[in-house]
């Protein structure tokens, strides 16, 4: 048995304007869709908009920017990518050369220190002496040494986990001058201890890499967006005097960032 077929009206959607048949006599929108939009459209209330003008810093052309969105800085997605794509390539080109340094000045740091460890050191009437039996770094010594290398490892300059290493070791002969002592991080001693040349070099390479990159020091994509946010800061004290105060306290908080 078929069942009746259930009475359909008439009825102009009110937000899109088009017909449709509508189940109830009281219905009004054509889908869930226009009702929502519609109702939207009723509780909308527009906001007034102010705009600030602003410098790309890829094609370096004024556009102006809604002061809702202050961390907007390009006029386009275009001058985005561009701009960020010309800093990539940068950055990697300085990395290469920083990489390179880095190998250069750790195979002349680590050569000179395991070299000079091969020395002998004070003998008394030709005997050789040993300063293991004197015990451990003076306190007083060790800061004198920690200073004199400015608190970090002078392989790959890492300031965690310091120890105070012998050039000349204990047992041929080297005493706790600080001329015969050097500071150096856990690791870089550890591999220095081996007396491997060449796997002392590429482990202490790693961990001056490893120190240099993650420690903030390389140019990263974060450091040229820092430098335009300086630059632009120095735009504005250029051009209005007002409020200076406020910008230096900003351009001091970017520069501790570098």
């Amino acid at each position: 048995m078929n069942k009746p077929r259930k009475k359909e009206f008439k009825k102009v959607c009110l937000f899109c304007g088009k017909n449709y048949l509508g189940i109830t006599e009281k219905s009004r929108f054509c889908s869930k869709n226009c009702e929502v939009s519609y109702r939207h459209k009723q509780n909308y209330v527009p906001k007034s908009v102010t705009y600030i003008t602003k410098i790309c810093p890829n094609c370096k052309n004024e556009f102006q920017c809604e002061t809702s969105k202050p961390n907007k800085k390009f006029c386009s997605g275009t001058c985005r990518d561009m701009y960020y794509k010309k800093y990539s390539s940068k950055k990697s080109r300085e990395s290469n050369q920083i990489i390179e340094t880095l190998r250069k000045q750790t195979e002349i740091k680590v050569n000179e220190i395991i070299n000079k460890s091969k020395l002998t050191g004070n003998t008394y009437n030709g005997i050789m002496l040993d300063y293991r039996l004197l015990g451990d770094i003076p306190l007083e010594i060790r800061n004198i040494v920690l200073e004199i290398d400015h608190n970090k490892c002078q392989i790959c300059n890492s300031r965690n986990n310091l120890h105070i290493h012998h050039i000349v070791k204990r047992r041929n002969g080297g005493s706790h001058d600080p001329d015969n002592l050097i500071t150096l991080c856990a690791s870089c001693h550890r591999h220095i201890e081996i007396g491997d040349i060449d796997y002392a070099i590429e482990k202490c390479f790693q961990n001056a890499k490893n120190n240099y990159f993650n420690c903030g020091v390389v140019n990263t994509l974060e450091r040229y967006e820092i430098i335009d946010k300086l630059t632009e800061i120095f735009n504005d004290v250029k051009n209005n005097y007002t409020n200076c105060n406020n910008l230096l306290i900003s351009i001091n908080e970017l520069i501790e960032q570098i």
